[in-house]
């Protein structure tokens, strides 16, 4: 065996050193036995500092580099009393498998070229027969090492206490336990305490317990404590973090990315992805242990979570701050406890809430309600309902409500409130209830009621103060009320008080159903009393133009035509001529020296001499006329005969003795030359059908003839 080299003995490191011959060292008793030993604890509290009080690597390192760079090139199968090798271009150093004890055993190296020092240090996998070289980082082809070599074959090495090379050449690993196993092809490099690594190749773990042992990892890098990658070209860095996925990050204390998360990147204690290239950033509240309900999760592909229990759980969603919550695909939540669960949803803001799918909620304790769509909240305290696709912006507890799922209400300003299809309501604040209700300006309700808790559709209140009550109904200006259904307040306090009344001018009052009053000031009453001349039922509305003592005149009038219109002044100067020509005609026809005055438009009264009475109308001249005539028979039954009466000058019935004749206006009356009558009664002699008799004398009759009392018969 050559002895090219020798032992040195370095009291900076405390141990025993190859060197080469020619380097020259302190002489000290050849044990091996006493070098340094250092325990090392894995008790997971106050670990970080335990870990600074062990430092193996300027040890491992220093003992590496003088056995290379003093030994003069030329090492063949050597060892130190111990060690094993096969090959003369490799070398094992250690001491003997009894001085490494416990059954740790010698160092020991297979294959060519590789170096192994230290008990229980192995290189059992077989050395790299070919050149690597480094690809380029974009495209195709290879770069060259930055030494300027376009490719390095190299073999492994392995420095330290009871470490293993298993697999392809090129490993290194140094430290204490520290695995290269036989998954892993080539140029893995394991450096600290307990690291294994594993793969295809080029994986690097740093520190102490990190693993890198997927059959399919390569160009991992685990660095820190307890650490795990897997797959191709992810990095763990920090404390109990994984990078299970392909191109992979996680870094801090038990960040994760969990398998098939392609791409993802966590950062953060207990940040972790789980969807294909997602993020999370930032740090759960739990001490070093992991916390799921505090941990910022990015569950969802290309999701982002930032900030402590940030969740993006959709799938190219987006979570910043504390506790936002990005649940909907595509959907944002930003802010503290900021909640996007729609699809394509966005919540921005303190505790803003966006449920519905596209809604967007934007300011503190902004809020979309589940189960609506394309709403948007915007505003301190703003809400949208859960009907119908919405719109409130402002401030204090702004909301909008559709009735419908294919409405739509608006609510801008402070305190707004806007419910139904199509409601709206902006100002400072008001209060739509009813589809199509609209208020805006201050303090205005277009609604069932003045509390503006019953519907009313299309109300309208406009201005300040106003309100709108019933279906219809329109409230303009300041102050004014359109109190029931239909009704139409426009003005300053203008008050329509009843169902379709309108009130239109400053204070203004329509009291009655159908009332109109027009004008500043105006007042309807009720109706009473029959129309004038034609006797009709007083109606149930009225229209006035003012009040008493505050007429008004109505101007531009056309003229009326139906028996319903209003007529003008034009209309009755056309009556008036009619009156006066018939006031002169009247006049004129009167006589009895009667004329007409047309200012007065009266007609005087006429002088008359009726039967030696004066009178001055028409009316006493024909009651003097009318008094006639008397007519009596034999000075009794007396009668009027009137102008007009019938008198009927005859004889009485069955008289034929008598006869009256009238010739024009001539009456005359005569005798019948053959007297016919039943008896003529002269004195005391009375001759009748029977005879003549004589009181007291002789009587002549149809019996026989009585002179005296001498009676004499008739005889043939």
């Amino acid at each position: 065996m050559n002895k090219i080299y020798r032992l040195v003995w370095n009291k900076s490191l405390n141990l025993w050193t190859v060197v080469s011959e020619n380097a020259r060292g302190v002489t000290k008793k050849r044990n091996v036995t006493t070098n340094t030993a250092v325990t090392t604890t894995t008790n997971s509290t106050n670990n970080y500092q335990k870990y600074q009080n062990y430092q193996p690597l300027p040890t491992l390192l220093a003992l590496t580099l003088s056995s290379i760079f003093f030994s003069g090139g030329a090492f063949a199968a050597a060892n130190t009393g111990g060690g094993s090798s096969n090959n003369d271009t490799s070398m094992a150093m250690s001491p003997t498998a009894a001085q490494c004890g416990n059954g740790v055993g010698q160092a020991s190296v297979s294959g060519a070229g590789g170096v192994a020092i230290g008990c229980g240090t192995t290189i059992s996998g077989t050395d790299t027969t070919w050149s690597q070289t480094l690809n380029n980082r974009r495209g195709t082809g290879s770069n060259n090492y930055p030494t300027g070599a376009t490719g390095v074959t190299g073999a492994s090495t392995a420095v330290g206490k009871s470490n293993r090379v298993t697999g392809g050449g090129g490993a290194t690993v140094v430290g204490n336990a520290n695995v290269s196993d036989a998954n892993g092809m080539f140029h893995n490099v394991a450096v600290g305490q307990g690291n294994r690594t594993g793969g295809t190749g080029y994986n690097t773990a740093l520190g102490i317990g990190n693993d890198i042992s997927d059959s399919a990892a390569v160009g991992n890098v685990a660095i820190g404590v307890n650490n795990r990658t897997r797959g191709d070209t992810s990095i763990a860095i920090g404390r109990g973090s994984w990078a299970d996925a392909n191109f992979s990050i996680a870094q801090g204390n038990t960040a994760t990315v969990a398998q098939g998360a392609t791409g993802g990147i966590a950062l953060g204690l207990s940040a972790t992805t789980r969807g294909q290239r997602g993020i999370a950033i930032g740090s759960s509240t739990g001490s070093q242990q992991y916390d799921a309900a505090t941990a910022p999760n990015a569950d969802g592909t290309d999701s982002v979570a930032i900030g402590t229990g940030a969740k993006g759980t959709g799938n190219q969603t987006t979570a910043v701050g504390r506790q936002a919550r990005a649940t909907g695909n595509n959907s944002s939540a930003y802010g503290n406890q900021a909640n996007a669960n729609g699809v394509s949803s966005v919540a921005m803001g303190d505790q803003s809430q966006a449920q519905g799918d596209n809604d967007i909620a934007i300011g503190r304790n902004a809020a979309t309600a589940s189960g609506s769509s394309n709403n948007i909240a915007m505003g301190n305290g703003v809400t949208t309902g859960a009907t119908g696709q919405n719109v409130a912006m402002g401030s204090d507890g702004t909301t909008a409500n559709s009735r419908t799922a294919n409405g739509g209400a608006v609510s801008i300003g402070r305190g707004q409130r806007a419910s139904g299809d199509g409601a709206v309501a902006i100002g400072d604040p008001n209060v739509s209830n009813g589809d199509g209700a609209v208020t805006l300006g201050r303090n205005n309700t277009a609604a069932g009621d003045e509390a503006g808790n019953t519907a009313a559709n299309g109300a309208v209140a406009i201005g300040n103060e106003n309100k709108a009550i019933g279906q219809g109904a329109v409230a303009l200006g300041n102050t004014s009320t359109a109190a029931e259904a239909g009704s139409i307040a426009l003005g300053d306090s203008a008050n329509a008080q009843a169902v379709r009344g309108i009130a239109l001018g400053s204070n203004a009052v329509a009291t009655n159903a159908d009332d109109v009053a027009l004008g500043a000031g105006s007042q309807t009453s009720t109706a009473t009393g029959e129309g004038f001349l034609t006797g009709t039922a007083a109606p149930t509305s009225v229209v006035s133009v003012g009040t008493a003592g505050n007429e008004r005149r109505i101007q531009h009038l056309s003229d009326g035509s139906e028996d319903t219109d209003a007529v003008n002044v034009r209309q009755l100067k056309a009556v008036k001529d009619i009156v006066d020509e018939q006031g002169e005609t009247t006049a004129s026809g009167l006589g009895g020296g009667s004329t007409y005055d047309p200012d007065t438009g009266t007609v005087s009264n006429p002088t008359y001499n009726v039967n030696g009475t004066e009178v001055n109308n028409v009316g006493a001249a024909i009651t003097e006329l009318d008094k006639g005539w008397t007519l009596q028979s034999n000075g009794a039954n007396d009668g009027a005969v009137r102008a007009g009466d019938v008198v009927d000058i005859g004889t009485a019935d069955g008289e034929e003795n008598l006869q009256v004749t009238k010739e024009g206006n001539d009456i005359k009356y005569s005798l019948n030359r053959d007297l016919k009558v039943d008896s003529v009664t002269a004195g005391d002699t009375v001759i009748n059908n029977d005879g003549m008799t004589i009181s007291g004398g002789p009587s002549v009759t149809k019996s026989g003839i009585d002179a005296a009392g001498n009676a004499k018969q008739w005889c043939q």
